[in-house]
C-alpha cells in the first residue's frame, strides 16, 4: 500500500475523508515526499471544497403552479383577428344543381389557435435561467478557490523534511559507513517509519548503475528504493522495525534483492 501507483488511486477517497485509518497514515506519509500526490489531493479538495459550497438560487414558490395551471388550461382565447376584405364570414347559398345542405365559410375572426404551450414553455425558460445562474455562481467560486490555492505557500521539499526529521529528538538518526571508514551515510527514521537519506559521500556511479537502499533482517532484505547514481537527499519508508541499513551499488532500476555487497552499513 505504500508503492505511488496504489496510493494515487485512492487520493480521491482521501480528499473525501472515505478511506480507512491505515490507508490515511500510508497517504500522509506518502504526500510528505510527493509533490505530485500533493497536488492531485489539492485538485480533488477543490472540487469538493467549490460543490459543498456551492448555494443555487431555488424557484420561487408559485412557479411551478403558474406552469401547471398554464399548462391545464387547454387551448387559450386570443384576440380576434380582422376579417380581410371580400373574406368577411357570410352565408353562401347553393348552387341550383347543388346539394341541399350547402356550405358555410367561416370568418378568419372565428378560428382560434392553442397558446397554451407557448406559456407552459415561457415558465420552464424561467427556471433554465434560475439554474444558470447557480451555474455561474458555482464557476466564480471555482475561480476564487484557485487564486487562494495560487496564493498559498508552497509545500515543503524533502530537503526541509529532512532537516526537520533530523531536529526533532523522537526520532532515529541512523549513521552508516563502509569497512574502512573511507564512505559514510546518515538517514533519519521517524517512529512511524517515514525515513529519509540525508547526507552520503559515496562516489556518483556509471549511467546503467544505481544505489539502492535496504533494510537487513533475520528474514532477509528488504528494498526501500533506489537513489539513483548520485544520491542526494531522498524519502523512504520502512514497514516494520530498522534493523540494519545498508546501501549496495546495482543494476540500473534497481533489483528484488542485493547483488552486490553493502558499501556502507549501519550498526545495530
Amino acid at each position: 500500500m505504500n508503492g505511488h501507483d496504489e496510493l494515487i488511486n485512492l487520493l480521491g477517497a482521501y480528499a473525501l475523508d472515505a478511506v480507512d485509518d491505515d490507508e490515511r497514515r500510508a497517504i500522509d506519509e506518502h504526500l510528505e515526499i510527493c509533490a505530485e500526490c500533493r497536488a492531485e489531493v489539492a485538485r480533488h479538495l477543490e472540487v469538493a471544497a467549490a460543490l459543498g459550497t456551492t448555494t443555487v438560487s431555488e424557484a420561487p414558490d408559485d412557479l411551478w403552479a403558474a406552469i401547471l395551471s398554464h399548462i391545464d388550461d387547454g387551448p387559450a382565447e386570443v384576440p380576434a383577428t380582422p376579417a380581410l376584405p371580400g373574406l368577411a364570414a357570410r352565408r353562401v347559398d347553393p348552387a341550383p344543381d347543388a346539394p341541399s345542405g350547402g356550405a358555410t365559410v367561416v370568418s378568419l375572426a372565428d378560428r382560434r389557435r392553442p397558446t397554451g404551450w407557448i406559456a407552459g414553455l415561457a415558465a420552464a425558460a424561467a427556471v433554465i435561467v434560475i439554474l444558470a445562474a447557480g451555474v455561474v455562481q458555482l464557476s466564480r467560486q471555482n475561480a476564487d478557490l484557485k487564486d487562494e490555492i495560487a496564493l498559498a505557500p508552497p509545500a515543503a521539499s524533502v530537503e526541509d523534511l529532512a532537516a526537520s526529521a533530523v531536529d526533532d529528538p523522537t526520532n532515529r538518526v541512523i549513521d552508516l559507513t563502509s569497512e574502512d571508514g573511507a564512505d559514510t551515510a546518515t538517514a533519519v527514521v521517524t517512529p512511524s517509519g517515514q525515513g529519509y537519506l540525508v547526507s552520503s559521500t559515496l562516489d556518483p556511479l556509471p549511467a546503467d548503475q544505481t544505489y539502492q537502499l535496504w533494510n537487513i533482517n533475520d528474514a532477509g532484505a528488504v528494498s526501500l528504493g533506489v537513489l539513483g547514481s548520485e544520491p542526494g537527499v531522498s524519502a523512504f519508508h520502512v514497514q516494520g522495525p530498522v534493523s540494519t541499513l545498508a546501501i549496495t551499488a546495482e543494476q540500473a532500476g534497481g533489483v528484488p534483492a542485493p547483488e552486490n555487497i553493502p558499501l556502507v552499513t549501519s550498526t545495530a
